[in-house]
């Protein structure tokens, strides 16, 4: 089984721009309001709270291959933004799955849904399938936001 969740780098806050102008912040204050700091003035203490705004949104993407179903991966890889998994094989070779280890378009889009990610990519495809419509259908029964991707192929979220 080969899992991976990756979190991007934490983001620093942002700094609310009308709040700079109002309270004349300096570059040495703006850095330290950006770590957290409050600002006093005048006697005064301005909470962090009130001059920052929420960091941008940290992307969060996930990768499983070789990987039968497992409910468990679900818990690792909740909220992702993106979602790469394995569809070895559809429901109809179900058994076979399970005896190389490998999952079905459905066992991943059960993942998928079950861990409430925004996108899935379906690859790690067996030979047999020349096209991939018969996975991608069969997944998005369960996640309609599933797309299938084969070596090389780029995709933009």
């Amino acid at each position: 089984m080969l899992w991976l969740f990756v979190q991007g780098k934490p983001k620093e806050l942002n700094i609310d721009k009308d709040q700079i102008e109002k309270y004349a912040i300096s570059r040495a204050e703006i850095w330290a309001i950006k770590n957290g700091s409050d600002l006093e003035r005048n006697g005064k203490i301005i909470l962090n709270k009130n001059l920052t705004l929420p960091p941008s949104h940290l992307f969060q993407y996930a990768f499983c291959t070789d990987t039968k179903y497992d409910e468990k991966v679900a818990g690792y890889v909740k909220g992702s933004d993106l979602l790469y998994h394995e569809a070895t094989f559809t429901e109809k070779q179900a058994d076979r799955a399970k005896a190389t280890y490998h999952s079905t378009a459905l066992q991943a889009a059960k993942i998928a849904e079950k861990a409430e990610v925004k996108q899935l990519l379906l690859g790690h495809f067996s030979a047999r399938f020349g096209a991939t419509t018969e996975l991608e259908s069969e997944a998005k029964q369960v996640f309609k936001n599933t797309v299938c991707v084969k070596d090389g192929d780029e995709f933009n979220f």
